[in-house]
């Protein structure tokens, strides 16, 4: 009996030596698959850049019907079809055609600014963010745009929130100061 016993032993034991082999074999196959992974993502940060660019390009292109532009950085798409021309730079500039006399709310970054071109007319879409408060923000701008000739036809003020509405010859727009996570953002939107 102690012999079927110790037979019984011996095989488990030389099973579990192939186990251990098994799983020996698999590890340099693990670390061959985590070697291919890390050079794909490395030549694929490469490439990346300008396949996102032919990706975003072609998507809108199709969804548009328009010819889309996606400049060298990545950082601006432009979108021209027979209605006009739009277009989006993240952490851009102040477009060209931004009303010299509309005030800037003083330390704010330009988050994003978005430009339309139509036939009849422009549109312009900012928005910038900064750690004041939002009632620091709205005094500024009640100020300021009635002091460089904007008249106010809007007001609408909460707690952590306001909207003015405004016009000025031919220009008109809204703004918005609101809390969002630990900034305030400050969206402005004109039609010129």
């Amino acid at each position: 009996m102690e012999e079927k016993e110790e037979k019984k032993e011996k095989t488990k034991e030389k099973e579990e030596k192939k186990e251990k082999r098994g799983s020996n074999k698999k590890a340099p196959i693990l670390v061959i698959l985590a070697a291919i992974i890390v050079v794909a993502v490395i030549l694929g940060g490469i490439f990346y850049r300008k396949a996102k660019d032919l990706v975003v390009g072609n998507i809108f292109s199709r969804l548009t019907g328009g010819a889309v532009d996606v400049d060298k950085d990545g950082e601006k798409v432009t979108i021209t079809t027979e209605e006009g021309e739009f277009s989006f730079e993240e952490e851009g500039r102040l477009p060209d055609n931004f009303p010299s006399d509309f005030p800037i709310y003083p330390d704010a970054k330009l988050a994003s600014s978005w430009v339309a071109k139509g036939d009849d007319t422009d549109g312009l879409s900012l928005v910038w963010e900064t750690k004041d408060s939002v009632s620091k923000i709205s005094n500024f701008y009640e100020s300021e745009l009635e002091d460089a000739g904007w008249t106010l036809s809007f007001t609408s003020k909460t707690d952590d929130s306001t909207t003015f509405a405004f016009e000025k010859n031919d220009v008109s727009g809204f703004i918005g100061v609101t809390v969002e996570e630990s900034k305030t953002v400050i969206s402005l939107t004109l039609g010129l």
